[in-house]
């Protein structure tokens, strides 16, 4: 199973992508309990959003050779 979120006239959905590239929307957790509806989209219906919605973003910027360069700590 391919669960997914997006975007559909303007609502955050969620979904399942199903054969023929249809989506099923879920409502509830999708990480526990969920319970498919019968609303259907085909991809061109939609706009997907990424998985989640993240609380905090963490970065390391040594991890970008300029950066590491400002610092003199080539890796």
């Amino acid at each position: 199973m391919k669960y997914l979120r997006f975007l559909q006239n303007g609502n955050v959905r969620y979904g399942l992508l199903e054969k023929d590239n249809i989506i099923r929307e879920v409502v509830g957790d999708i990480f526990n309990n969920h319970k498919n509806t019968e609303n259907v989209y085909s991809l061109s219906e939609i706009t997907f959003l990424p998985p989640c919605i993240p609380t905090k973003i963490i970065a390391v910027g040594l991890n970008y050779f300029n950066h590491a360069n400002e610092f003199q700590r080539l890796l």
